[in-house]
């Protein structure tokens, strides 16, 4: 009886209805989950711009007024001006790129968001800032190895066909390259002061003015400390150049000859920003430096985390 054609068809039917339940239930969980992102990243609709925002200046905030932003507009700006890594109705990916274009010190001159409220002046700032880092910093070590005489020159790693990587290029290429990334990460955020942002640190724990005190602090800090770079690089540049590659000191010179190292320095630039940006650049979106949840160096994660909060707190929890 138990094998009988009757029996047989009705294990196959409920087969069946098993197999559909876990496909609608799958779908029903993906389709929970999509509504879920779509909550976290479609909550710009139900947010309102900050007129009195400390990130935005006060010639931005003429420009909005005279050229009718819409608010999904102004959102953007408002984030730009935070530098932030999500940007309204972009997928993941989209935002890599926007963060790239947006703050690569090179590509931004061209590549940059039109609504982006920084000014020319300020992204000068900001690449004098590099600059004048990587130039103080690859004639530092050329006059290490100068007064400890030894040999940039010498191959740490042979490479095919009598090539190799020297001393030299790797602390003033490709270490330098690294270093010089994070200093221009550590003047961004200098700027972007994520604890001062919605849902940061002192954002949370003080008064509005005192939140605007620390960013307004941090950008003119970034400014005093660009200044003091310049003055270090043409010091350094100046005295590496008055070392020749005999190992004679003739005094400060004037030749154009003597800064022929400058071409060394373009190549760590080269490195550094088109190399190095990248790889430096995804570890902070990603996240994944801050573990998703510091201020920051939490990247995309965090501010998604913070915005589920936020929209949490709005229209009760969502449903993941």
């Amino acid at each position: 009886m138990s094998n009988s054609p009757y029996n047989l068809q009705e294990d196959k039917s409920s087969e069946k209805k098993k197999k559909t339940k876990r496909t609608t239930s799958k779908k029903d969980k993906s389709e929970k989950s999509e509504n879920a992102s779509n909550l976290v990243f479609r909550s710009w609709e139900s947010e309102e711009f900050d007129e009195n925002s400390p990130y935005i200046s006060a010639d931005v905030r003429q420009k909005i007024a005279s050229h009718n932003y819409t608010n999904k507009e102004k959102i953007i700006v408002q984030r730009l001006a935070m530098k932030s890594f999500h940007l309204p109705g972009n997928s993941y990916w989209e935002d890599w790129f926007q963060f790239v274009r947006n703050n690569h010190l090179i590509l931004a001159f061209c590549m940059a968001d039109p609504l982006h409220p920084f000014s020319l002046k300020e992204r000068i700032l900001n690449l004098l800032a590099s600059l004048a880092f990587g130039l103080a910093a690859t004639s530092s070590v050329a006059l290490w190895y100068f007064y400890k005489e030894r040999d940039m020159n010498e191959v740490i790693i042979p490479l095919p066909f009598g090539l190799g990587i020297s001393h030299g290029m790797f602390l003033t290429g490709f270490f330098g390259g690294f270093v010089n990334v994070l200093w221009d990460f550590s003047i961004w955020f200098l700027q972007a002061c994520p604890p001062c942002q919605p849902g940061g640190f002192l954002a949370d724990r003080l008064s509005h003015q005192a939140v605007t005190f620390w960013i307004w602090m941090g950008s003119n800090l970034a400014t005093i400390v660009t200044l003091i770079s310049i003055c270090l690089a043409i010091h350094f540049a100046v005295v590496r150049a008055s070392v020749n590659e005999d190992g004679n000191d003739e005094g400060y010179a004037i030749g154009f000859q003597h800064y022929s190292f400058v071409a060394t320095f373009f190549l760590q630039v080269i490195i550094a920003q088109f190399i190095m940006f990248p790889v430096v650049a995804f570890t902070i979106f990603s996240g994944v430096l801050g573990c998703f949840r510091l201020p920051g160096i939490g990247g995309r994660p965090y501010q998604e985390m913070r915005m589920r909060e936020k929209r949490r707190r709005e229209s009760g929890p969502v449903e993941i």
